[in-house]
């Protein structure tokens, strides 16, 4: 092959790369967050071997909890343009502008609770095997922390 062959194909395959990177979803940490506590909720729904009912309440659960993040992705992107809007003023207020970062990660932590308060509701559709099961796996996840 040319030069110019190899030229082209490295500048092809450079624009494919760029416009695959760039096709990336964009999360943030709620988003993030939500989509672990999905995935760790599936690990555990598959050992625990739900019957068809329990089942429809762990959708229910997932639509609760994916409500629950979405809520705080609202309120997240509402407190960003406010301080955005803020931040372009002549005299930008500082403290205002960090309030309301605060309030952005204080509803983090408060959805993050809410979201544990809608699994241990969740636990009283499970049978006593399943409740044992579970705490099991609980302790075996904790006892990783150390």
């Amino acid at each position: 092959m040319k030069r110019s062959t190899y030229m082209k194909s490295f500048v092809v395959f450079l624009l494919l790369g760029m416009v695959f990177a760039s096709c990336c979803p964009k999360m943030d940490a709620s988003t993030r967050v939500e989509a672990t506590f999905i995935k760790m909720l599936e690990r555990t729904a598959a050992k625990l071997k739900f019957s068809p009912e329990q089942y429809a309440e762990f959708v229910k659960l997932k639509a609760q909890i994916h409500k629950n993040f979405h809520q705080c992705w609202v309120k997240r992107r509402e407190a960003l343009r406010r301080i955005k809007e803020e931040g372009v003023r002549e005299k930008p207020d500082v403290e205002k502008m960090t309030h309301l970062f605060q309030e952005v990660f204080n509803e983090e932590v408060y959805r993050i609770n809410e979201t544990f308060d809608l699994m241990v509701e969740f636990t009283a559709v499970l049978n006593e095997q399943q409740k044992r099961e579970l705490a099991r796996m609980i302790s075996l996840w904790v006892s990783r922390w150390n």
